[in-house]
């Protein structure tokens, strides 16, 4: 009998002590797959079939940490107007069901509707594959296409210590015509096409095209990404507008990376059709093509360390740097075979240099650039290094004929003296000066060129409304108030479960 006593003494001791750690999480790591019918017959989940991705993930999540939703073929409408928060860890993969068909399932979002909204604090996983989506009818007040928003349970971490596991890859996906049209009660900071948190993405081998934004001043046409990483490869980004708006692109985080991808024909009112702010960037085998800024320039790069390597600039148009501007801090970075033709700086530059640091431009040809001034290169207290470039039919739009470049385009390069290399040596038959540069002209000649530093204002980095650096104090100022908080809700949990023991002992014994 006491051993009985004691046996129900501890399941109970057990359920309480499970129940207040509110440990409810059922899931395996089983996998479930739940085919995602077009039909009409479907309203509800029924034998693995569901109507919609949102009823898949809901019927199943407390049960499965994997969630394969296999698509039918065919026509299928956007059915999510609100987010979704996940209550669970999840890795959920969406692709058609015929993977053989040559065709892709095809997702129409109308009026306010989404393809996918989510909300979680938990780790997630999703990929997505082989899916179009189309928007039409469009309403006011609606978001972007995919939405996702991975924030830690304890916002006061930083960005920059997201779980790795948090990614989106987006693989062979085409996202035509999205439209968000945000107001300040709804979906104010969304995107056209893709608004994420917290969550890391993967492009790959996908077609976003007419994608806009007609909301306010802080709408971006194309994507809003804040994560760890943002890569881009194989994929064309084109025709997109951002009709109040003040970019395409707006990437904060630690890793960028672009690779054989083409941005072409998009159509900014603000300061940049793409710009990133980031520790490392790297852009390379790329094109940037007919791409229009009002105010600043094509892609705009903020970054502790930059490659630019073998990308096409051509027919960009700018008020600065009408191709490339980017700025890090103090450390080197490489601008190697890259080509920038017929592009149009309403100021300052083709490529403007605005960082400290030491630069190398290897190998990169400036070919029928127009300008005001500076129309190649623009710089002020910068170190510069170029090897075997190219200047040809620079123009500039400006009366003013300035005459300290012999041999060499004008406005060229901004605050710099170059001297024919002959003239200011005869001896050194095909070297220059320790102090200066020997460049190759289009015409065969070698000119010596030289960095003249002058009193041009430093660049002043302009941090957005979040800090740059992880806020290590407050978080670790936070972490210790929770742990305080757990000490005295564990205090009174124990004295909680005393006073129910000894109550359960009273009415046994």
């Amino acid at each position: 009998m006491n051993r009985t006593k004691v046996l129900v003494l501890i399941i109970v001791f057990v359920v309480v002590i499970d129940f207040t750690n509110g440990n409810l999480d059922k899931q395996d790591i089983s996998t479930v797959t739940c085919v995602l019918s077009n039909s009409k017959v479907f309203t509800q989940c029924q034998d693995s079939v569901c109507p919609s991705i949102i009823s898949c993930i809901r019927k199943y999540e407390s049960s499965y940490s994997n969630i394969n939703i296999h698509v039918e073929n065919g026509y299928h409408i956007c059915k999510q107007t609100t987010d979704y928060k996940l209550k669970h860890h999840l890795h959920i993969d969406i692709r058609p069901l015929d993977q053989s068909s040559l065709t892709k399932p095809i997702f129409t979002c109308q009026r306010d509707t989404s393809f996918l909204r989510l909300k979680t604090t938990f780790d997630l996983t999703i990929n997505i594959s082989n899916i179009v989506v189309d928007t039409n009818q469009l309403k006011q007040f609606r978001g972007s296409l995919i939405t996702i928003d991975a924030q830690s349970s304890n916002p006061s971490l930083s960005l920059y210590h997201e779980p790795n596991s948090n990614v989106l890859t987006l693989n062979n996906v085409v996202l035509n015509n999205a439209n968000s049209m945000p107001s300040i009660k709804h979906y104010y900071t969304e995107a056209g096409s893709i608004t994420l948190d917290y969550i890391s993405l993967i492009i790959n081998n996908c077609t976003i095209n007419n994608s806009q934004s007609t909301g306010g001043i802080s709408s971006l046409s194309v994507m809003k990404i804040k994560a760890n990483r943002l890569m881009i490869r194989h994929s064309t980004i084109s025709n997109s507008q951002a009709f109040n708006g003040l970019s395409g692109i707006y990437f904060k985080g630690k890793d960028l990376e672009i690779f054989d991808t083409v941005f072409d024909g998009n159509s900014m009112p603000g300061t940049s059709f793409f710009t990133a702010r980031t520790y490392n960037a790297s852009v390379t085998f790329s094109r940037f093509s007919n791409n229009k800024v009002k105010y600043g320039g094509c892609l705009v790069l903020h970054s502790d360390s930059v490659l630019i390597d073998s990308n096409v600039f051509d027919r960009n148009h700018g008020e600065s740097a009408s191709a490339l501007l980017f700025d890090s801090r103090d450390t080197e970075n490489y601008l190697t075979n890259n080509s920038f033709t017929n592009n149009f700086a309403l100021e300052q530059g083709t490529l403007y240099i605005g960082s400290g640091g030491n630069h190398y431009l290897n190998g990169s040809i400036f070919d029928s650039n127009i300008g005001k001034s500076a129309v190649d290169i623009y710089f002020g207290f910068r170190n510069l290094t170029m090897f075997g470039g190219t200047f040809i039919n620079t123009t500039t739009i400006s009366n003013n004929q300035n005459l300290s470049y012999p041999q060499f385009p004008e406005y060229a390069l901004n605050m710099t003296t170059t001297v024919p290399m002959m003239e200011r040596n005869p001896d050194l038959k095909g070297g220059c000066p320790s102090d200066f540069q020997t460049i190759q002209l289009q015409n065969g000649n070698t000119t010596c060129l030289k960095i003249h530093y002058t009193n041009e204002p430093e660049y002043v980095y302009e941090e957005d409304d979040e800090s740059w650096r992880p806020l290590h104090y407050i978080a670790l100022l936070i972490i210790f108030l929770y742990f305080l908080i757990f000490c005295f809700l564990m205090y009174w949990l124990i004295r909680i479960i005393k006073i129910i023991l000894n109550y359960l002992y009273k009415i046994i014994f």
